[in-house]
């Protein structure tokens, strides 16, 4: 796996070094397992969008396969301020400060400190009355905007414990699933992991009726620190859209790559020979998961 990613990763740096001399730089990485990730070096500059006063780590369970038993874990700060949340990859973070500085041949000739984590992140209340949410795949950094989403809970009176506070639950039908939350009121901030809010207390754990995602708090922390946003060349698009094109370019990867691009991405063997079995197996008919939200399917485009 590690040379199919290196040799992509050559190939996209000679793409963009003979596309324009500049910087920052992007470059494509392939690989079997994931896909493909886009990386930018150079300075990245951060804005302040407000004061986080808590910050959470949630561990987010989720199933890539579950005729194989396949399970995802990862873990995902919330930073959550008075007026502004941000839900985010602390190990995409680390990634992207590292990139700063990197060159291209860095990430070619060692490129697993370079890799992991979730390019996923969301702000509510960003701008006010509204919830931005980030992605990257294939060589672009997408933007969504839309109004602050309505899950209409219905609290119950049942209750337990989570890190020592007590909790109630409450339920929801969102975006073509349905959700459990449990939510302290000893904390009473409104947000909460990916998506959710509304709730009077901050939302501690979440998942979906059919388990298929999962979200627990783990840790919680008093703190005064910037909720910040990388400024990118972002393509804004609708929310149902971005799904659509995310799912095409998870079926595949290097043909949505090269159509988006104009660039006839192929993988190689050692010999210089098209390593077509490699491209086959990035390629899919369908996923064996779908996304968090599942709504996209029956939009027009």
């Amino acid at each position: 796996m590690k040379r199919i990613a290196t040799t992509i990763i050559a190939l996209a740096a000679a793409v963009a070094s003979a596309q324009a001399q500049q910087t920052p730089q992007r470059i494509i990485v392939f690989d079997t397992e994931r896909g493909a990730t886009a990386y930018q070096t150079g300075p990245l500059e951060r804005t302040e969008v407000g004061r986080a006063t808590l910050k959470c780590a949630y561990r987010l369970r989720w199933a890539k396969d579950r005729a194989q038993d396949k399970w995802v874990e990862q873990t995902f700060i919330l930073q959550c301020g008075p007026t502004v949340s941000k839900f985010y990859d602390q190990r995409v973070r680390a990634i992207d400060d590292m990139l700063q500085t990197a060159a291209a041949t860095d990430i070619q000739n060692n490129p697993a400190p370079y890799t992991g984590g979730d390019r996923l992140t969301v702000f509510q209340n960003m701008p006010a009355g509204s919830l931005t949410l980030l992605d990257s795949f294939s060589a672009e950094f997408y933007r969504c905007v839309e109004p602050m989403p309505e899950f209409g809970w219905t609290i119950g009176d049942q209750t337990c414990e989570i890190l020592g506070y007590t909790c109630r639950r409450a339920d929801c039908t969102f975006r073509g699933r349905s959700y459990t939350a449990w939510f302290t009121e000893e904390i009473p901030l409104g947000c909460g992991p990916w998506k959710f809010h509304g709730l009077p207390g901050l939302i501690m754990a979440v998942e979906d009726s059919q388990g298929d995602y999962s979200y627990r708090i783990e840790g919680i922390e008093q703190c005064d620190e910037a909720i910040d946003i990388d400024t990118r060349q972002y393509i804004d698009t609708e929310r149902k859209r971005y799904l659509r094109r995310k799912h095409q370019f998870l079926l595949d990867p290097i043909g949505f790559y090269s159509r988006n691009s104009g660039v006839n991405l192929t993988i190689t063997k050692e010999d210089g020979t098209r390593n077509t079995a490699v491209e086959e197996q990035l390629r899919s008919d369908s996923l064996t998961y779908d996304f968090q939200e599942r709504d996209y399917r029956d939009a027009g485009r």
